[in-house]
């Protein structure tokens, strides 16, 4: 670890994520980022996962005046009620991270002559952060010095095509930071079975650190489209905030890719890339099923938030805030209950929750959404 001043330091938090295959935990009024999973196992109580996502740049030396929260217009509300001391960088409507990315570096670019933008998910929950809050002093060092457009790298655990794909070539000086040669984002299958079995590649973790002018100048270069869309914007949230919801259309400019497709990609081929390693344990909140992960397991292996009794069963979680869930001679079940909704699928269809929302919306149930 690079021990960094931070002051001219900036974070952004992407928190821009319906998490509608977490429903029904999440829901129009309730973001990815504000879901709560019973604590983080670090103190931190019964945090958001924004909340927890905040807490971890504090701990990395980024004070929460020097954070904002990149996120759509529609969450604006919930989003303050969450965090009411960090800023909201509001934008129309959420094209994915390459216009959220390019937002919140115009953003850090009039905070300081030559800011260091850290940029961090917060659908992560991390229960031990000490390994990132490290790697993240080491980023910004190696953005100050080498001048890269600086990812994170965790060991893989096998052939993956859900994760972008880091090569590591030459150490850049003393610090933990090389020269990233290749970036792959999320291979088709033959690929990653590839990249899999050489040993050679390591997973990105989603989060990033970057020298704010350089990060420009990159955009400029590979996306001019999507930073055009978000100098609009910049512009509007500068000038005339009241009128962000009647722009949508001015910020749909480009590719609605994410900043790995759309920056790191095309970066990383032209030699402006660093990758750090990190031994970093985390569990993504993607999908009902992923929340299973989080608690310890019984001898059959099923997991529980909340009140449960599992007989004769195998394999399940349930998750629940108020009525005990029993279940009786089932094998990977996922039985999810919240306030006016019970959700009971198979384990492989937890991520497939979509089309419930489809047919709610077709009954006129739009309430439950």
């Amino acid at each position: 670890m690079t021990d960094t001043p931070t002051q001219d330091v900036f974070a952004a938090i992407l928190a821009g994520g319906r998490g509608e295959r977490l429903w029904p935990l999440t829901r129009l009024a309730r973001p990815k980022p504000l879901l709560r999973l019973d604590g983080d196992g670090n103190g931190n109580g019964n945090d958001s996962l924004l909340g927890q996502a905040i807490a971890r740049l504090e701990a990395a030396g980024i004070p929460r005046n020097r954070q904002r929260i990149v996120s759509e217009l529609r969450h604006a509300t919930a989003l303050r009620q969450d965090s009411p001391d960090v800023e909201l960088l509001l934008e129309p409507r959420g094209f994915n991270t390459a216009h959220s990315v390019a937002l919140a570096a115009l953003a850090a670019a009039r905070e300081a002559p030559d800011p260091i933008l850290v940029v961090v998910p917060s659908d992560h929950v991390i229960r031990e952060p000490g390994p990132l809050v490290a790697a993240i002093a080491d980023g910004i060092a190696c953005a100050r010095s080498a001048r890269r457009l600086t990812v994170f790298g965790v060991a893989p655990t096998g052939a993956s095509t859900a994760y972008g794909h880091l090569r590591a070539g030459a150490r850049l000086g003393a610090g933990p930071a090389s020269a990233l040669t290749e970036y792959v984002e999320k291979p088709v299958p033959e690929r990653a079975a590839q990249m899999s079995a050489s040993g050679a590649y390591l997973w990105n973790c989603g989060n990033f650190v970057f020298p704010v002018r350089e990060l420009l100048d990159a955009f400029r270069r590979f996306q001019p489209e999507i930073l055009a869309a978000a100098t609009a914007i910049d512009t509007i949230l500068r000038a005339s905030p009241d009128k962000l919801a009647t722009a949508e259309q001015a910020y749909a400019a480009g590719p609605h890719v994410s900043v790995d497709h759309a920056i790191m990609e095309p970066a990383a081929a032209a030699n402006l890339c660093a990758v750090i390693p990190v031994d970093l344990k985390r569990i993504d909140a993607g999908n009902l099923d992923s929340l299973g992960a989080l608690f310890p397991a019984d001898a059959q292996g099923n997991t529980a938030s909340g009140p449960a009794l599992f007989l004769d069963s195998q394999g399940c979680f349930s998750t629940t805030k108020g009525p005990l869930v029993a279940v009786l001679g089932l094998q990977n079940v996922v039985v999810t209950v919240e306030n006016d909704v019970v959700l009971v699928c198979h384990r492989d269809r937890a991520g497939d929750v979509r089309p419930v929302l489809a047919a709610l919306k077709t009954r006129s149930r739009g309430d439950l959404l």
